[in-house]
């Protein structure tokens, strides 16, 4: 059954660790975004899909998703699931759900993004801290199936074959990409770009604060880290169905979260890249970067 809403929708659907969260809250702030109460529903990602969701179009009415939004007068619906892009079974579900939508696609240098996920994994208490880059690189490439979402990171690195299985679903108007390079470098231009493609007023972020969020940084106590960070998802899945209880607790986060990162953060370190691995990944994901600029017409600003 088809969403009932009328409204226009706007889906940031990829990739991770790419500046999603950042542009949630950019598109967020806009008057004429209507933003889904939680960031990412991960409505339409398959039950097989290696992340918890509140709800999944497999086992719950479309009507659970409308219930994410509360637009007013002609905005547009927007959320962000970045692992939508990695899941080969949701093109189909959401062009048949949701007829008048439009999809946006963040995408990073793969090897900076592979990089980011291995802090987040450390982050997160995933891997150890002892594990290097080079000992997280090897232990992917030897893996046959991967199933953890941070062991899926080299192989969602390759965005053509995703991308290339969206566009079956989807005519390339409705798709755009952008660089999360050129975000990190020019916030406003391209947030522009963006809300032209979504249909809102882009002289909005002519006199915008950009500021990242959910960046990924170095911790002093990974292990209670994961717990806070699985404690927060859970918190906002048990408030969502009571909007004062969520509102507050988001509210709450705003103003909690810095003071406990302060304590439990540190200063942030670069990944270093060895020559072979590095020559190893450029090789990995070389062709797919190639095809990608075929297959769009858009050259990534990566050298590869």
């Amino acid at each position: 059954m088809k969403i009932t809403q009328q409204y226009p929708f706007l889906i940031v659907a990829g990739t991770t660790k790419a500046a999603t969260t950042s542009v949630f809250r950019y598109l967020a702030d806009h008057p004429q975004v209507a933003a889904a109460s939680y960031k990412e529903t991960r409505f339409f990602l398959s039950p097989e899909y290696p992340l918890l969701a509140p709800a999944r179009i497999a086992t719950h009415p479309i009507a659970v998703y409308e219930g994410y939004f509360s637009p007013k007068g002609e905005q547009v619906c927007m959320e962000s699931t970045p692992d939508y892009l990695h899941d080969l079974t949701t093109p189909e579900r959401i062009s048949r759900e949701i007829p008048n939508i439009k999809i946006l696609l963040l995408l990073r240098n793969p090897v900076s993004r592979l990089q980011s996920w291995y802090k987040f994994a450390q982050q997160t208490g995933y891997l150890p801290q002892s594990v290097t880059f080079e000992g997280y690189v090897s232990n992917l490439f030897a893996i046959e199936k991967p199933t953890q979402q941070y062991e899926l990171a080299l192989q969602q690195g390759k965005y053509v074959d995703y991308i290339k299985h969206w566009l079956r679903f989807f005519p390339k108007e409705s798709i755009k990409i952008c660089w999360y390079e050129e975000l990190s470098d020019y916030p406003g231009k391209v947030m522009q770009s963006v809300a032209s493609f979504g249909g809102i007023d882009p002289d909005f972020y002519q006199s915008y604060r950009f500021q990242a969020e959910n960046v990924t940084m170095e911790i002093r106590r990974p292990g209670i880290h994961k717990l806070y960070h699985e404690f927060r998802y859970k918190l906002r899945h048990y408030t969502l169905k009571i909007p004062i209880i969520h509102t507050f607790f988001k509210f709450l986060r705003k103003t909690v979260e810095p003071l406990y990162l302060s304590i439990n953060a540190k200063k942030k370190t670069e990944v270093s890249l060895n020559e072979e691995i590095g020559q190893k990944l450029a090789a990995y994901y070389r062709p797919s970067v190639i095809e990608l600029a075929e297959l769009t017409g858009q050259t990534p600003p990566w050298n590869f």
